[in-house]
């Protein structure tokens, strides 16, 4: 696969070339520590735009839920959705935990 970076006025980063499996929140930040490469969770911005490219086809990206980097304290995070675009504030990291996809991003 091709290494996907981009470039705008206010974002410059490189998209990991395949997602990772379905996981929790906590257990993708965990999984950020353990790859080290600065690789991370992509930011609200970053997964707008892994959006546009995924109406385009582009990154192989699946329509299933991504999350971002965005949590609001120890009990939520923010999740995207690639099938509709629409955004779910607030998903619960407690029981039942929610499981979505990764795909990382590093700055260049």
């Amino acid at each position: 696969m091709c290494k996907i970076y981009i470039l705008t006025e206010t974002l410059s980063f490189e998209i990991s070339a395949k997602d990772l499996h379905e996981m929790t929140w906590d257990e993708a930040r965990q999984y950020t520590l353990v790859v080290g490469e600065r690789w991370r969770l992509p930011t609200v911005e970053e997964l707008n735009e892994m959006y546009r490219l995924h109406l385009k086809a582009v990154g192989g990206f699946q329509f299933k839920n991504y999350w971002s980097s965005k949590g609001y304290n120890n009990f939520s995070a923010t999740a995207k959705s690639f099938s509709t675009g629409g955004y779910s504030d607030g998903v619960s990291k407690s029981a039942p935990v929610p499981q979505y996809l990764v795909r990382l991003v590093r700055n260049f």
